[in-house]
């Protein structure tokens, strides 16, 4: 059992190391975008949304970071894609194992693959200083409550963290607020900002982005 937790532990710092090197080649500084990658309602809305969303980042000299598959992520890659200095801005971290995950990607761009939540997570939150988050199932809210986390017990620095559709994440808001009034969090928890602007979006993370180069 032991040498069987030990060879896992092996693999996925593996993962994480080999992850680290393709992000290692993206120019800095780097943006995480999560969002649903299975098929949902309004999903060409907010695909458009997410691959404007990654074009204006490029343009602005911000590398962008997804996860694998359809749905939001690819269409976050496919925006990033084409860069007006020809230089590669995006970076795929995709889960071996799942169907939806590893189902093919119309633009070309590195990827790196992971069999294991635990460093596709570590490689999507450590070396981005900023999110944009758009709706999603449970997946994208555990990376969302992860980063929130991470930030609230002060082991992540803080980031701007923006979450695109309001009407969608109106409920998540409404327990954030509770939890903080009710003292679940520590008084100088960021909340994250919600809205359907784009380029408001866009906008906040370059600034955030030009504060910390």
């Amino acid at each position: 059992m032991c040498f069987k937790v030990s060879m896992q532990l092996l693999g996925i710092n593996f993962q994480i190391v080999r992850g680290l090197w393709k992000i290692g080649k993206l120019p800095r500084p780097c943006v995480s975008i999560f969002g649903g990658s299975r098929n949902f309602q309004h999903e060409d809305y907010y695909r458009d949304m997410a691959s404007h969303a990654a074009h204006l980042l490029v343009h602005n000299d911000i590398s962008v970071i997804t996860g694998g598959g359809p749905g939001i992520m690819e269409a976050a890659n496919c925006g990033a894609h084409a860069t007006p200095d020809n230089i590669q801005r995006t970076l795929k971290v995709v889960i071996t194992g799942l169907a939806h995950d590893e189902s093919p990607n119309p633009c070309p761009g590195d990827a790196v693959a992971v069999n294991n939540f635990f460093a596709r997570k570590w490689l999507l939150i450590d070396y981005s200083i900023g999110f944009i988050i758009f709706p999603g199932g449970i997946g994208t809210l555990d990376e969302l409550s992860d980063l929130m986390n991470l930030m609230d017990t002060g082991k992540l620095k803080p980031r701007t963290v923006v979450l695109i559709g309001t009407e969608y994440w109106k409920p998540y808001k409404a327990f954030y607020d509770q939890a903080k009034a009710q003292n679940f969090l520590s008084k100088n928890s960021i909340s994250p900002i919600i809205t359907d602007d784009i380029e408001y979006a866009v906008k906040l993370i370059v600034t955030h982005c030009e504060e910390c180069r």
